[in-house]
């Protein structure tokens, strides 16, 4: 697994194209692809992308697509150190992320990281499903 830095239409390899679809998928805006990036396989095949979305001034979102969270999971120590250190250099007082209620992997993945859960969000997804708010404030 390696990292390189998000081109734009990165993310439409790592989603399910009926739920992208069905309920739109916005690209990574341009203010953003300097905190962005793309996860490769061993084959040099995208396997997931991720980083940091700016909402204003030292407030950000952390987001992470991926296509399966099996290869993310055999190489989560080599993810948790390249995350890690992106937390470190992004000049933030607050990154939050969302996720949905019924993913415990990504749940566990956000603690790892040191994010604190604030609060569930009822049908706040695009397909009325419950999402967790989880902050880390530095």
């Amino acid at each position: 697994m390696r990292f390189r830095p998000y081109i734009k239409g990165d993310i439409f390899e790592t989603v399910n194209i009926r739920f992208a679809s069905r309920y739109g998928l916005p690209e990574v805006p341009d203010s953003d692809l300097q905190t962005s990036w793309t996860v490769l396989d061993d084959n040099s095949m995208i396997i997931g992308c991720g980083g940091f979305r700016l909402h204003w001034p030292g407030v950000f979102e952390a987001w992470l697509s991926s296509k399966t969270y099996k290869d993310f999971y055999a190489n989560r120590f080599q993810a948790y150190r390249f995350i890690r250190t992106r937390i470190e250099k992004l000049e933030a007082r607050r990154i939050q992320a969302t996720i949905v209620t019924d993913q415990p992997t990504h749940v566990n993945l956000i603690r790892h990281l040191g994010f604190k859960y604030e609060a569930t969000m009822r049908k706040y997804g695009p397909d009325g499903k419950d999402y967790y708010l989880f902050a880390l404030i530095k």
